[in-house]
């Protein structure tokens, strides 16, 4: 079952929810067209310049491995620490050796400060990840791509870890004379809202990073939550899954004692519940880093929304039928309510049968075409 803190649970038809989806009037609900946003092969006209091969002996690569990243000026790790450390990795070379391939190697990867005999040895300033190979204008503008629909969604840790690899592909697209069409085609795609556009709500500082930290580690969060009409919870609630609703993000979690709250309220509602939380109406979170849990195998966050569980309903799927003005009806030809959709026309109508989760979404989506949507019958399935 899927409840939200956002929902008045004795109110059947909510005017406002926590899953806040703007609808557009009927008459602008044909959808945008969008370029593909990857180039297709017949694209790729230019041949890939050569590849410049970078450092792959095993011993260059425990080298880079071992040597710290920069610390400051005239610090590091002295040559004689780092033999040692690659003594542990059974790999043994004299120190005039390590010297000397390090000294091949400085105007890449190293920041070496001799101060007599003591060679004290790091990573180049903004060095942060080794890099063997220089990225390709395609993997560029991939990465440059990715990071840009995913940056939002990534675990801070991972984000973090990745972020000199994403600034490397923007430079690289920025500055590689080879990268032209790829930097075009940055401009020439666009996703395009299927709905009113509205300034994401900003979120408390630091809820982000915990709550997706929890997430990440299977670790217990503990919150306080405020809802939209003032009611303030707090609790330990276990993570199940983030997910990004147009320009909101919401925690769908699971709270044994707010389920019991619920009971209490609703004694029809079914174990577990599960509570779909927006992270801008967090007051706090803090992952409980020694609290952790074992993932329910009984969640799949695809089943739940496709049981509805972002659209406000209790996982309900009915056979819907209903009859639709041909004109607003011919997009529902070409992008469907369901794989066993059917649809027969007749005169100026047709008939659109699909098989569909009951929500509240749905509702208000037919109600917003007025008379031209006609006939709307239900059917409970146990599909």
């Amino acid at each position: 079952m899927q409840h939200t803190l956002d929902q008045n649970p004795h109110q059947e038809h909510p005017t406002d929810t926590a899953v806040e989806t703007h609808f557009a009037p009927a008459s602008d609900l044909e959808l945008v067209s969008v370029a593909p946003m990857f180039p297709t092969a017949q694209h790729a006209v230019q041949a890939e310049p050569p590849r410049v091969q970078g450092p792959h002996d095993n011993f260059i690569f425990q080298l880079l491995q071992v040597v710290p990243t920069y610390q400051g000026e005239s610090k590091g790790l002295p040559i004689k620490k780092i033999q040692k450390a690659l003594a542990q990795n059974n790999v043994v070379r004299s120190v005039r050796t390590l010297q000397r391939r390090i000294d091949q190697l400085r105007d890449q990867y190293f920041d070496v400060t001799q101060k007599g005999k003591r060679y004290i040895v790091q990573l180049r300033q903004g060095l942060r990840g080794i890099n063997f190979q220089p990225l390709m204008p395609s993997e560029s503008f991939l990465l440059t791509l990715a990071y840009k629909q995913l940056a939002s969604m990534l675990p801070p840790s991972l984000k973090s870890n990745l972020e000199n690899v994403f600034e490397q592909a923007l430079a690289s697209l920025d500055t590689n004379p080879q990268a032209g069409f790829d930097r075009e085609w940055m401009d020439k795609i666009y996703a395009a809202n299927s709905t009113q556009p509205l300034i994401p709500a900003e979120n408390q500082s630091g809820v982000l990073e915990q709550v997706s930290h929890a997430l990440y580690r299977n670790h217990y969060l503990q919150v306080i939550y405020t809802n939209k009409v003032g009611e303030r919870r707090e609790g330990e609630v276990m993570p199940l899954a983030l997910v990004q609703q147009g320009n909101k993000m919401m925690l769908v979690c699971r709270c044994d004692a707010w389920d019991t709250e619920e009971l209490k309220r609703n004694p029809n509602a079914q174990r577990p519940i599960h509570w779909n939380l927006m992270l801008h109406r967090f007051n706090s979170a803090q992952s409980l880093d020694n609290q952790s849990f074992i993932r329910p195998a009984d969640f799949d966050v695809k089943e739940y929304e496709r049981r509805g569980g972002f659209g406000i309903g209790n996982g309900q799927m009915v056979r819907l039928s209903f009859d639709m003005k041909s004109e607003f009806a011919l997009s529902l030809l070409e992008t469907k309510l369901s794989a066993d959709q059917e649809d027969i026309k007749h005169g100026d109508w047709i008939t659109i049968r699909a098989t569909v989760a009951d929500t509240f979404i749905l509702n208000h989506w037919l109600r917003g075409f007025g008379e031209d949507v006609k006939n709307v019958t239900k059917v409970v399935t146990d599909l």
